[in-house]
C-alpha cells in the first residue's frame, strides 16, 4: 500500500487491517507519531506567542518532552521489530520454532551492547522540511520494511 493510500485516521485504519489482527496487536505507531508531531508544533506555536516568563517554562518543559518522545517514536520506526505483530515473540501458528516471548527486551539490550553509535554517523543525513508529514512519515515506515522484507509489518 503506497503511502497517499495508508489509513489517514485510526478508525479507517482498524477497519482496513487483516482479518484477525487485533489494533492491540498491531499498534498504532504512525498515530502516535504524529499526535507527538502535532502537540510539539502546537508547544512551539504557544511559545512564540510571546506568554509570560512562567508559561514559557512550563511550554519549554513540554516542548523537551515533545521532543524526546518524537524522537523515541521515530526511532522505533526505524527498528523493524517494532512494526510487527511479532514484537515481543511471535504470535500465531509457529512453524519454524521461533520464540514466543522476551524477544524485544533481549533485541534492544544485544544491539545497546554490540553497535557503537560512532559507527553510525556517516547514516545521518541532513534535516529536511516535510512536505506532507503524515504521508512522509508512512514512506520511512515502508523503508524500514524494505530494509527488512520479511517481518509481517503493519506498514505494508
Amino acid at each position: 500500500m503506497s503511502a497517499s493510500q495508508f489509513p489517514h485516521d485510526r478508525f479507517s485504519y482498524m477497519r482496513a487491517l487483516p482479518k484477525g489482527d487485533s489494533p492491540e496487536e498491531v499498534g498504532f505507531l504512525p498515530f502516535a507519531i504524529m499526535d507527538t508531531y502535532q502537540k510539539l508544533f502546537l508547544s512551539f506555536k504557544a511559545w512564540h506567542t510571546n506568554p509570560s516568563e512562567d508559561e514559557r517554562k512550563a511550554i519549554e518543559r513540554n516542548i523537551t518532552y515533545y521532543v524526546g518522545l518524537l524522537g523515541h517514536y521515530v526511532g522505533d520506526g526505524s527498528m523493524p521489530l517494532h512494526l510487527t505483530i511479532h514484537h515481543d515473540g511471535w504470535k500465531g501458528d509457529n512453524p519454524n520454532g521461533y520464540a514466543t516471548s522476551k524477544v524485544h527486551g533481549s533485541m534492544e539490550s544485544y544491539a545497546d551492547a554490540n553497535i557503537d553509535p560512532e559507527d553510525l554517523k556517516s547514516e545521518l543525513k541532513a534535516p529536511v522540511l516535510l512536505q506532507d508529514p503524515f504521508n512522509d512519515l508512512i514512506k520511512y515506515l515502508n523503508a524500514s520494511k524494505l530494509a527488512f522484507p520479511s517481518c509481517n509489518l503493519c506498514v505494508t
